[in-house]
């Protein structure tokens, strides 16, 4: 397995982790915090010298436990153990903590932060907007292809051409911004449908957005994520992410899934 990204978020006191390249037969993963000891010691993954934080068939995790001790004083790193559908492990990544930053560059990144948030509330400027991830573990469909490791049926219903059943991990809510819209004309060998909308967006980095990820709108519609980059400061990456995003058609197997059954909604209070 390789490590995506690790975003602390100071406002909420959580580090939020994603990877990739894990077995084609994972089943799920399991997180671990496990506290460090002298410099010179050597990672280990050993069960009995971690805490498991949680199970999940996703490929990321938020930990909300122990932001101060693996951010602010380096105590503690993370262990992900990917398994197959027997329980048994087949890959392991260690994370190591956040690097820290100086007070300057944290006293601008948090005015980076503040500036953002301003904006991302205002609903004159942003709106909501869901993240739909197609699905890497759990069950795999019948459509789903060993040799290719992909559906061979795009327009399945069970999986909308994700190859795993459900197609798509539940829908991640954040804001946007929309930036610019242009319209293109489809060109030979293009992928875009006719006359596909191409939207420049602005996203908060938590949670985290990728080429081949989709964004879905009430007002906006369907759209496949082409393109994403961000700024840094001295390699710290700045609160939001630029997207570039191309608008689907109604004939794309994604708008033929259930968006509304999954929508997380609030069901009690307190």
């Amino acid at each position: 397995m390789k490590l995506l990204e690790t975003v602390p978020a100071i406002d909420t006191k959580s580090v939020y982790m994603s990877w990739h390249d894990f077995p084609a037969d994972t089943a799920g993963f399991r997180v671990y915090v496990r506290r460090r000891g002298s410099p010179s010691e050597p990672m280990s993954g050993d069960d009995d010298t971690s805490t498991l934080l949680g199970i999940t068939v996703n490929s990321f995790f938020t930990d909300m436990r122990f932001f101060d001790s693996s951010i602010l004083r380096r105590e503690t790193y993370y262990i992900i153990k990917s398994f197959d559908v027997s329980g048994t492990v087949t890959d392991t990544l260690f994370v190591n903590p956040v690097a820290s930053e100086s007070d300057l560059i944290r006293k601008v990144l948090n005015a980076a932060n503040y500036k953002a948030q301003m904006f991302f509330r205002n609903p004159n400027w942003a709106q909501s907007i869901y993240i739909l991830r197609y699905r890497k573990t759990g069950q795999k469909c019948t459509c789903h292809s060993r040799d290719f490791n992909e559906s061979r049926n795009p327009d399945c219903p069970i999986c909308y051409g994700g190859g795993y059943v459900g197609g798509f991990y539940a829908p991640v809510p954040t804001q946007v911004l929309l930036i610019s819209q242009d319209s293109t004309e489809q060109t030979q060998n293009t992928a875009l449908p006719d006359g596909s909308d191409i939207r420049n967006l602005t996203l908060p980095r938590f949670p985290g957005v990728y080429k081949g990820d989709f964004l879905m709108s009430d007002r906006i519609g369907l759209m496949s994520v082409i393109r994403t980059s961000f700024n840094t400061i001295q390699t710290s990456p700045t609160p939001t992410i630029m997207v570039t995003a191309a608008g689907l058609g109604r004939e794309h197997p994604a708008n033929k899934f259930n968006f509304e059954a999954v929508r997380p909604r609030v069901t009690g209070s307190i």
